[in-house]
């Protein structure tokens, strides 16, 4: 059984669309997200396609390309490291054994709810669904079944859950970061 997640994908990204000037000004991570901008796939695992970001094939989806293109869209691990985002974005990584792991669904589900709250944050989401394919994410982390894992810029792993998260938990877990508070802070004191 697959797990189709393009309705509620393309839900997320219209609701980023309209948070999306926000995300304008933030500066984009470096070699992983770089390589997704320019049309470059990284190594596709043999298994969970239904997971990945909406492509620009159908018509329906051509808006929610272009954000994933952006950064905006949840993007699978192969390929990427924690030093393509150190210092541009934290990270929020959802690992599970097969994308048909029902606490991964959720997870995936809470995260396309409010998908703003994250890009305020300077968020962005990584997945990985295949153990097979031992992403240099999945040797650092090593996680067992479902696991979601917050990571502020300097690439310190703030939380370890082994159960999926709300995106109000999630928010609350990154503004009690050291470089959050120190963020906000800074907007305070700038006019």
């Amino acid at each position: 059984m697959t797990l189709y997640l393009a309705p509620l994908a393309a839900l997320a990204l219209v609701l980023l669309a309209q948070t999306a000037t926000a995300q304008d000004q933030i500066p984009a991570p470096r070699a992983g997200i770089l390589a997704a901008e320019h049309g470059a796939e990284p190594a596709a695992a043999p298994a969970a396609p239904a997971t990945e970001a909406p492509s620009a094939d159908a018509p329906e989806l051509a808006d929610a390309a272009a954000l994933a293109e952006d950064g905006l869209a949840p993007l699978p691990a192969e390929g990427l490291s924690i030093d393509d985002f150190r210092w541009q974005k934290r990270l929020v990584l959802v690992f599970a054994d097969s994308p048909d792991n029902p606490a991964f669904a959720d997870q995936m589900r809470m995260l396309a709810d409010l998908p703003g709250e994250l890009a305020q944050r300077d968020a962005v989401v990584i997945y990985d669904t295949d153990p097979a394919a031992m992403t240099e994410l999945r040797k650092q982390l090593r996680p067992r079944g479902f696991m979601l894992v917050l990571m502020d810029k300097d690439g310190q792993i703030a939380q370890r859950k082994p159960f999926p998260w709300t995106i109000r938990e999630i928010g609350r877990a990154i503004d009690k970061m050291p470089l959050r508070q120190e963020e906000l802070r800074n907007r305070r004191l700038t006019p």
